[in-house]
């Protein structure tokens, strides 16, 4: 996203993962179905110096891993200084950039997230999915609606594939 984009995202108060003192809250912000977060909260999630993540997202494009203009975006965002307001316009970095970050900066905060996101990847694969219990019990519109339908719908095209496959088992002994 190499363009600037006055329609800022969504903020959203939303508890991005545990940690073993609680839960670290992070305000983020959606756009595009993804995560978008400026440096500042970036360094917030994972107890750091602004500047800190700041080197780290020069070696993430730097090095190729990612490309900046797939994962950053500038929005205007109106900030209250003195008496008045003013716009600025900021750099927000999606999802795959703070994850990229999250596994090089070297703290306590980014190595329980690293850990929380590494129970989520082995969960998705030994169990074939992640489901964020909370989130299903009481549904946000994240991302601007609620996912549990579209859920149960996959569960019932799974259900409908084992009767097919129960049907051709029965008919191998019939």
């Amino acid at each position: 996203m190499d363009k600037n984009n006055n329609n800022p995202p969504i903020p959203s108060d939303f508890f991005l993962y545990k940690n073993s003192n609680g839960e670290v809250k992070v305000e983020i912000y959606i756009f595009n179905e993804t995560v978008w977060l400026p440096q500042d909260k970036i360094a917030q999630l994972f107890g750091v110096d602004r500047s800190i993540v700041t080197e780290h997202l020069k070696n993430v494009y730097k090095s190729g891993e990612l490309s900046k203009g797939v994962t950053c975006a500038i929005f205007a965002q109106v900030q209250i200084e003195g008496t008045g307001q003013v716009t600025r316009q900021i750099e927000f970095y999606n999802l795959d950039a703070i994850l990229s970050v999250g596994y090089r900066v070297n703290s306590i905060q980014a190595t329980q997230f690293g850990i929380w996101a590494n129970s989520v990847l082995k969960e998705y694969l030994i169990k074939g999915g992640a489901m964020n219990d909370e989130r299903l019990k009481n549904p946000q519109m994240l991302f601007g609606k609620d996912y549990f339908e579209e859920q149960l719908a996959r569960i019932r095209d799974i259900r409908g594939n084992e009767q097919r496959f129960y049907q051709k088992i029965t008919d191998i002994y019939s």
